[in-house]
């Protein structure tokens, strides 16, 4: 996780936009404004974070969750609020705003600006601004293979156990207080009442046969999108998505069984030439040595399922009776003479040529993405002589 330094000027919900020009008034005609003020610092000074949070307007509750509040309240040190000083009180029609400082317990000065709006009598808290530098954590980037192989496999045990139980208090549990405060188990166990049908077996869960289908991704709101399937007799595919919550949380998981690679995007010729020639070199390898080991173990898991080592030195035992020289392979670029495509099940299809010399070598290559790389799933090739 990156953290970046960076000016906290957080402005949430309502602003004093579209609103004349600010008149300063007597401090009796603010006295209801610094009031509401006082008393949302006074609880957050006493650890009430969530009454505090409760004095805010529904704007602000939209833009910024009640964890993200905390985490904010705490960066900026608000939590240790002692007392106030305001230098600036305005008010206009039903909206107001008081600026100064915070001294916190510690001795510290924060520098603060409350917005409040009277909404439905009484003041409530629409915006917050300081200008305190803090460290802001900022996640740009998906976790590394390795760890989110296991968080997501964490994961899906967990929904596994569920369902298999039909409980879903402990599943519950493990997801972001987001995703908790808009579903309680019950919820959870109504969302997926499909998967407790008897008819419907969920296949075991095993990191070694899981598969990112996708180049898992960090979207612009902070959301990590992970979607992907495990290989099994009958395959579980899901599409997970986790907010950060000082780690990465579930706050969306769609599951489905007999599922399909997803994937969907096409490589430039660029891209999928150095693909195309590894392949190409790995099987001409394979054939020189009479040893399928090496290859096999570079395929994708589908097709390491389907076949063994000894099932591709069958279907390619004509090469190596024939003693097919294809050394060069790896020499020359390969020539496509068809664009590459998917099919509706997420195989890439590519197919070409190599120029060799006695004669060309025809290709028809299948893949499948399994992240960080394309996987063989099939090869069909033969020497136009």
């Amino acid at each position: 996780m990156k953290k970046g330094w960076k000016i906290a000027l957080l402005t949430v919900g309502l602003l004093l936009g579209g609103i004349g020009g600010l008149v300063g008034l007597v401090f009796y005609a603010t006295s209801g404004v610094v009031t509401a003020a006082d008393g949302f610092l006074a609880k957050i000074g006493t650890g009430q974070l969530h009454a505090a949070y409760e004095e805010t307007g529904a704007a602000f509750k939209k833009d910024l969750d009640e964890p993200g509040f905390e985490r904010l309240v705490k960066e900026l040190g608000l939590d240790g609020y002692a007392s106030r000083t305001w230098s600036n009180r305005q008010l206009a029609n039903s909206s107001g705003e008081v600026e100064g400082h915070v001294t916190t317990r510690a001795g510290e000065e924060i520098p603060l600006k409350l917005t409040l709006a009277k909404l439905d009598g009484a003041w409530r808290v629409v915006g917050l601004t300081s200008q305190k530098a803090v460290s802001v954590p900022t996640v740009r980037e998906p976790p590394e293979l390795v760890p989110l192989r296991a968080l997501v496999t964490r994961n899906m045990l967990d929904f596994s156990a569920a369902v298999l139980t039909g409980k879903f208090e402990s599943f519950h549990a493990t997801i972001s207080k987001l995703w908790q405060k808009q579903i309680d188990p019950a919820g959870l166990k109504t969302a997926f009442a499909a998967f407790l049908d008897p008819r419907v077996r969920m296949p075991a869960i095993d990191e070694s046969q899981l598969v990112f289908d996708q180049p898992p991704i960090v979207d612009e709101g902070g959301l990590l999108h992970v979607t992907g399937y495990y290989v099994a007799a009958s395959r579980v595919g899901f599409k997970l998505d986790y907010l950060w919550e000082e780690s990465w949380k579930l706050v969306g998981l769609k599951a489905n069984t007999n599922a399909v690679s997803v994937t969907r995007y096409v490589p430039s010729d660029a891209a999928l030439k150095p693909v195309v020639q590894a392949s190409l070199v790995a099987f001409a390898q394979a054939i020189k040595s009479r040893d399928m080991k090496s290859l096999y173990a570079g395929v994708s898991k589908i097709w390491q399922q389907q076949t063994t080592p000894a099932g591709l030195e069958k279907a390619f035992a004509a090469f190596v009776k024939k003693k097919v020289d294809l050394s060069h392979v790896g020499e020359r670029a390969p020539t496509f003479t068809e664009p590459a495509h998917t099919t509706d099940e997420g195989v890439l299809i590519v197919t070409g040529t190599v120029p060799l010399t006695p004669a060309p070598l025809k290709f028809q290559l299948k893949y499948l993405y399994e992240h960080p790389s394309w996987r063989l799933l099939g090869i069909n090739v033969s020497t136009l002589e």
